[in-house]
C-alpha cells in the first residue's frame, strides 16, 4: 500500500501545481484539469483522493479548505 506522500509526489510529477487560490479562471481551469487526470491513476476511496489534493493547497486556500473540512465534520456528528 503506497503513502500519501508517494501520491502526492506522483501528482507533482505528473504536472500537478500548488493552489495559491488565483482568480484567473484560466489558472484555476488548467489546475482543475491537471488534478482531475491525475486522480484518474490513485487507486482507492475518494477520501484518499480528497487528502492528496488537499496537500496541494496552499496558504489561504488551505486554511479555507480546514475551515470547510471541519464544519462538514461537526455538521455529520449532529
Amino acid at each position: 500500500m503506497h503513502t500519501l506522500v508517494y501520491w502526492v509526489k506522483n501528482m507533482r510529477e505528473m504536472g500537478c501545481i500548488p493552489f495559491l487560490g488565483e482568480e484567473d479562471a484560466e489558472v484555476v481551469r488548467y489546475w482543475l484539469l491537471k488534478v482531475g487526470q491525475s486522480l484518474l491513476y490513485i487507486p482507492g476511496p475518494v477520501d484518499v483522493q480528497v487528502a492528496c489534493v488537499a496537500q496541494l493547497l496552499l496558504d489561504g486556500v488551505y486554511l479555507w479548505w480546514t475551515m470547510v473540512r471541519e464544519k462538514r465534520f461537526n455538521e455529520d456528528l449532529t
